[in-house]
This record gives structure tokens, C-alpha cells and sequence, in this order.
């Protein structure tokens, strides 16, 4: 399981991630990137923000976003990683596209996605089923009026 945290914050959007250290290892031994057991070398730091940058899609108002690396902190447990949407602004957007396929390989993975708005923080499940992707729509206040 990935946890992603979408939200605005003092004047820019913020996308962080939540990765599990294991299914990083798994993933990068089995593609042969590193040594067994090896964690928060620069090759495995360069291949899992390629990976990333490749496995996600925000679209902000019909614009696709660049994410740009904000920091990465690996841990024995979990890494976080987190990004910054330079090109998007505003606090709160008519409508916004995710699509996250970031350890989509993985037979049994979800997505556990969460977006602030202007009054709370939701919580939606992208799985296969979904096409680990989600569709939100904001009214006029700021508020996600609808997910789908």
C-alpha cells in the first residue's frame, strides 16, 4: 500500500508520498538496480524518483502538472517522498485528474489517496478495479463536490 497526500499550502500545491521500504527493495532487486538489501543509495535515489515522476499523472483544469522534487528521506521502514506543483497556483481548481500507477506491478496494491480542501481532508481508495485513478471536482467554495 502507497499513501499520497495532495494539498495546497502557503501559496503552493504539495504532492508527498508514503512508500513502503520493503516494496521499494523488492522492486529494484528484482529489476536487478541494486544489491540485496541496499537502501538510500544514490542509484536507488535516482531509479525510484524516475520511477516515480513516470508512474504519476496530475492534471490540474485539463493541464498536466510537473512534479518537482521536493525531498526524500529513506527509512528502514517507510520513505517519504515529496514534490511540489510549480505550475499550478491557485488554491482551489475546478477539477483535478490523478493517476497513480506507482507499484500498479504489484498484484494486490492500493493507493490510498488523500486531498484537502477548503473545509477537510478526504480519503479515497485507487485499486485496480478504479484504474488506480480518480476524477474530483471542486465547487465554487473551494470544497470537492464530487469523485468519481
Amino acid at each position: 500500500m502507497t499513501t499520497y497526500y495532495l494539498h495546497y499550502q502557503k501559496g503552493s500545491w504539495h504532492f508527498e508520498l508514503n512508500l513502503s521500504q520493503k516494496a521499494i527493495l523488492k522492486k529494484f532487486n528484482q529489476a536487478g538496480q541494486l544489491a540485496e538489501g541496499e537502501n538510500g543509495s544514490p542509484e536507488l535515489e535516482k531509479s525510484l524518483i524516475s520511477y516515480l515522476l513516470n508512474s504519476m499523472h496530475i492534471q490540474m483544469d485539463g493541464e498536466k502538472t510537473k512534479l518537482e522534487l521536493s525531498s526524500l528521506r529513506f527509512g528502514n521502514h517507510q520513505t517519504t517522498v515529496s514534490f511540489i506543483l510549480p505550475d499550478y497556483s491557485k488554491p482551489y481548481p475546478h477539477e483535478v485528474n490523478v493517476h497513480l500507477l506507482s507499484f500498479a506491478e504489484n498484484k494486490y496494491q492500493a493507493n490510498i489517496l488523500y486531498v484537502r480542501d477548503k473545509k477537510k481532508r478526504h480519503r479515497f481508495v485507487l485499486t485496480r478495479k478504479a484504474k488506480f485513478k480518480v476524477h474530483l471536482t471542486y465547487n465554487s467554495l473551494g470544497q470537492i463536490k464530487k469523485a468519481r
